[in-house]
């Protein structure tokens, strides 16, 4: 996912599969609070009507 097409339908699930964040992001940079979320890896899963990837996250 090179170049995003917006909107951009962003989720985050914890280590179990559980959803802990869910928005549409308008645009190319956006700050997500991650103060919430257990500390842990998390996938992140970016969605467009065209594409979809996931990444991986570390939360301390």
């Amino acid at each position: 996912m090179n170049s995003l097409e917006y909107p951009v339908q962003v989720s985050i699930y914890n280590s179990i599969g559980k959803l802990v964040y869910q928005n549409e992001l308008l645009t190319e940079y956006t700050e997500i609070d991650s103060s919430g979320f257990r500390s842990g890896l998390h996938i992140v899963v970016l969605e467009t009507d065209d594409s979809k990837a996931s990444y991986q996250l570390m939360v301390d």
